[in-house]
């Protein structure tokens, strides 16, 4: 069975469960290309990680701006067709931005996913170099 599980990176430094969970990923070269940028994490960055037993499934984060708006990055499956799991990912963070009064989400990602980011009510606010489109999602 999938859970996701929610972790935020802290100032403290305690952030060694997060890192158990996504380092390997974060270490790949693999995964940077598919993502097509390297993934880090911040302090107040809230990383929601997909889990089945002991293995990573698939994560994304998020950070809340002080003007109310959401990013997201990091959006990443094992298995890249998996919609129906980076949906779950997606829907949560969603979730997040809801339960604390944000304006909107939005990220950057790949131009030939703009048909999945759509089917969640996303819209496509511009280009974002060659092959990447920002999608803006308003609460």
């Amino acid at each position: 069975m999938i859970e996701i599980i929610t972790l935020e990176h802290t100032v403290d430094g305690n952030n060694q469960e997060l890192f158990s969970l996504i380092g390997g990923f974060a270490m790949s070269r693999q995964v940077s290309e598919q993502l097509g940028n390297n993934i880090y994490s911040e302090s107040g960055q809230i990383w929601l990680i997909a889990n089945n037993g002991n293995n990573t499934l698939g994560f994304t984060s998020l950070l809340i701006q002080k003007n109310k708006k959401v990013r997201m990055f990091n959006l990443y499956t094992t298995n890249n067709a998996d919609n129906e799991l980076k949906r779950q990912l997606v829907n949560g963070v969603i979730d997040i931005a809801k339960e604390n009064g944000c304006l909107d989400v939005h990220c950057i990602d790949y131009n030939t996913d703009a048909n999945f980011y759509q089917s969640l009510g996303f819209t496509s606010s511009g280009k974002r170099g060659k092959n990447f489109t920002l999608f803006v999602k308003e609460i």
